[in-house]
């Protein structure tokens, strides 16, 4: 049997002050700037494979197929594809490669883990 870990514990208020310098972040000029550019991509994209571009609102894009908006926002999308493709493998530098992340540590929050035994560590080494 393993022992169990014994990580140090972070303090909750080092927590949140951390969530709340990133979350700052989302509205930086960079970021803002790479939202418009991955929409412009898309929507190109889109046009290409003669489709149509969800709308800009993702709660509206929710709502159109029966979903119930409150649960959806702009990040949902991101997050979305940060967690499947973590999850299929992919490591976090294509990911960033694809998301225009700089910093893996505001990557690593779009990261939601769903299932521990899908792409476990042990798992893949037969244990």
């Amino acid at each position: 049997m393993t022992e169990p870990l014994n990580l140090p514990l972070i303090p909750v208020a080092d927590l949140t002050a951390e969530r709340l310098r990133l979350a700052a972040g989302i509205r930086a000029p960079r970021t803002l700037a790479g939202y418009a550019s991955d929409w412009k991509s898309f929507t190109a994209w889109c046009s290409r494979a003669e489709q149509v571009a969800l709308p800009a609102a993702v709660k509206a894009a929710a709502q159109s197929i029966g979903l119930d908006p409150a649960g959806f926002a702009g990040h949902s999308l991101r997050a979305g594809f940060v967690t499947e493709a973590g999850e299929r493998g992919a490591g976090e530098l294509l990911i960033a490669a694809q998301t225009g992340h700089r910093s893996m540590s505001v990557l690593r929050l779009y990261f939601r883990r769903r299932n521990l035994f899908k792409a476990n560590a042990c798992a893949m080494l037969g244990l």
